[in-house]
């Protein structure tokens, strides 16, 4: 199996697994007994798998490189911060101030992030990679500080995590750049948490309604 045809089918595979979870989600925003909190996190949920899937499908027919390096960011510029609005609206958090702070650290991980990725300097992928870290951690800690009930979610958890594994990823450098099990690893990883998300709040809902 060539890259090409491996490229294809994970994110084929991704796409499809997302636009399942997303109209699972979807489904669940009409019941009329969900509150505005539950509403909104399925909502966000909703918006994640549906913009990962769109970006997903796309990346299947990408052939070049940097195209899929800027198809990439720019769903993680989308995602990032739904996925962590998310949590919020799960834990009931309304701080304005302390969200649009929370957003701007997580925009700034990525911007390091994807300043790292473009250079061709180890050592500067390296330092970056460590900057978007601190950044990522940041935007963590002034959640936690605010509303320190959110550290014991298990969203927040399997959200902080995956950071601590992309960190893995770019930091270390287990795998080049465009290496296709590095393609891998990152189209699973993602999927799965953005799905696990969606699934367990789809799931909980249910419970709490007993419906």
């Amino acid at each position: 199996m060539n890259h090409a045809t491996m490229w294809l089918y994970i994110y084929l595979w991704s796409a499809v697994w997302l636009l399942c979870t997303s109209i699972l989600t979807t489904m669940r925003l009409f019941s009329p007994q969900l509150t505005p909190f539950e509403e909104g996190a399925l909502l966000c949920s909703t918006v994640c798998t549906m913009i990962a899937s769109l970006h997903y499908g796309v990346m299947s027919i990408a052939d070049d490189r940097e195209v899929r390096r800027v198809l990439k960011y720019t769903d993680w510029c989308l995602t990032v911060p739904v996925m962590r609005l998310q949590i919020c609206a799960v834990v009931q958090f309304t701080d304005i101030f302390v969200i649009r702070r929370m957003l701007l650290y997580c925009m700034l991980m990525l911007l390091s992030g994807l300043i790292g990725e473009m250079s061709p300097n180890t050592t500067v992928k390296v330092g970056m990679g460590f900057i978007s870290y601190l950044w990522s951690e940041e935007s963590v800690h002034i959640l936690e500080e605010s509303k320190p009930i959110i550290r014991h979610h298990v969203l927040h958890k399997l959200n902080r995590n995956v950071f601590y594994i992309y960190t893995v990823y770019y930091v270390i450098g287990i795998l080049p750049d465009g290496d296709p099990w590095m393609c891998f690893l990152e189209a699973i990883t993602d999927t799965f948490v953005k799905s696990a998300m969606g699934m367990y709040l789809m799931i909980q809902s249910k419970r709490t309604h007993c419906v």
